[in-house]
């Protein structure tokens, strides 16, 4: 029963692709084939035959069931396309009957086949294998060429990430906590390898990244401060932490909503206290030394 249910699902999902095909970029509509259990054997294309141009590059889809399940694209592209690269001699032997024109049409959309394969691998790199073995360290390794230390190129990489908020990054002075050895009379000799105690700290160059927000919340009603963490760890410490460097994160919030109350949800240090002068609130989110 379960298998029938998600059968009929698929066949839904599947008529709203055809009646929306011409909605789609062909990323997109690759993307979604392959989320609803297409493989890319199964997903053909071919070229619309016209002569004039069209206003979407996806000009239909079919979902054959039949000898097996395919989806055959049809788009604005390829070797029957007005901008077909072939020369315009093919036509004039068309349109004089010179040849069989079905046969010929099955002859191109033969070779349609890998010529847009190619394409999609042109602009989707990380499905190309044979270029790209491991996109992912190709794209680190992409990245490892910019100079991430730099106060342009941090702006450039952040803002990415944080595209609602306005940022700000600067070079700061700041003091580095590290462990040292320990202290052994008769043996140690004060300086850079051994000091009084566990831990010293030293005076190093650092950035601070600036973060500025008019609203407490995101649209999706999650407070600043922790939507800024997550993307942080999970999109750009892994970077940063190849290159290593002193950063400092700080939200500036310019519009206070809700203040300290003596409850369960409400957190001194967060919540600010009501009172003075200065709506601004600024809160710390990370301060430390990224390195692998």
């Amino acid at each position: 029963m379960t298998g029938t249910a998600d059968k009929a699902k698929t066949l839904a999902l599947e008529a709203r692709i055809r009646e929306n095909a011409t909605r789609f970029d062909l990323i997109s509509l690759i993307r979604l084939l392959r989320h609803i259990g297409y493989e890319d054997h199964q997903i053909r294309f071919k070229s619309y035959n016209t002569q004039l141009s069209q206003k979407s590059l996806i000009q239909e889809i079919k979902f054959r069931k039949w000898p097996g399940e395919i989806a055959e694209l049809t788009l604005n592209l390829g070797l029957l396309a007005p901008q077909t690269p072939l020369p315009s001699y093919f036509q004039k032997i068309i349109d004089k009957g010179m040849i069989d024109v079905n046969a010929f049409y099955l002859f191109l959309n033969f070779f349609d086949q890998p010529l847009t394969e190619e394409l999609v691998k042109s602009v989707m790199p990380e499905e190309n294998t044979k270029l790209f073995p491991d996109w992912d360290q190709t794209r680190m390794n992409f990245i490892k060429m910019l100079d991430l230390k730099s106060v342009n190129s941090l702006h450039w990489f952040v803002s990415l990430f944080f595209p609602e908020l306005t940022l700000r990054v600067d070079k700061i002075s700041s003091r580095r906590d590290i462990a040292t050895n320990p202290f052994v009379l008769g043996r140690a000799v004060l300086g850079d390898t051994a000091t009084f105690g566990a831990r010293t700290n030293i005076a190093t160059r650092g950035v601070r990244i600036t973060l500025f927000s008019e609203e407490e919340r995101t649209n999706k009603d999650v407070p600043w401060p922790k939507e800024i963490r997550r993307r942080l760890e999970t999109h750009v410490f892994p970077v940063l932490s190849t290159v290593g460097v002193d950063i400092q994160v700080v939200l500036v919030i310019r519009f206070q909503e809700t203040w300290a109350k003596l409850e369960q949800n409400s957190y001194l240090g967060y919540d600010k206290i009501q009172g003075g002068d200065n709506p601004v609130r600024m809160i710390r989110i990370f301060s430390g030394h990224l390195l692998d």
